[in-house]
């Protein structure tokens, strides 16, 4: 009726002996018992992922020529203002402003390109690399934008 009948007669071991533990799997106050779960170690955790190269050097690039592109469309326009008449299309000035545009849009181009090759590198961070090619995309868009409004204004 009492259960299993303690080795000695204090109260908490006749407890213990009750809900069937065994004195030899107690331990003293302030000590821990492993779990069987595993703490990761230096050694036991993967090594830090680094990021793409590729993904930094098309964030980068693509970054460049936004503000390039920009300055070069508020140059344009700012000529087209301040010029009496307008800017004549075949001056040296617009021809090499429209250059230095189509310019950007072809390395842009090179920005989406690494970009992508930074997204299907293994074993890296693709966070520059998704901005990159996000960032020269939108870009490359924006300028098309822009030569199709000129075209049709003028």
């Amino acid at each position: 009726m009492w259960g299993p009948r303690a080795p000695c007669g204090d109260s908490v071991t006749r407890d213990r002996a009750r809900k069937g533990v065994r004195m030899e799997d107690l331990q003293p106050m302030g000590e821990t018992q492993p779990t069987g779960e595993m703490r990761p170690t230096e050694e036991m955790r993967p090594p830090e992922q680094k990021h793409s190269g590729l993904g930094v050097a098309s964030f980068v690039i693509s970054v460049i020529t936004v503000v390039l592109a920009f300055l070069l469309i508020v140059g344009a326009g700012v000529l087209e203002v301040t010029t009496p008449g307008g800017v004549d299309e075949e001056s040296a000035v617009a021809i090499v402003v429209g250059l230095l545009i189509i310019g950007c849009m072809v390395i842009d181009l090179v920005a989406l390109g690494l970009g992508i090759a930074g997204l299907v590198q293994r074993d890296r961070k693709k966070v520059f690399a998704v901005l990159g090619t996000v960032f020269s995309a939108a870009t490359i868009l924006g300028i098309i934008f822009v030569i199709m409004l000129g075209m049709m204004a003028g």
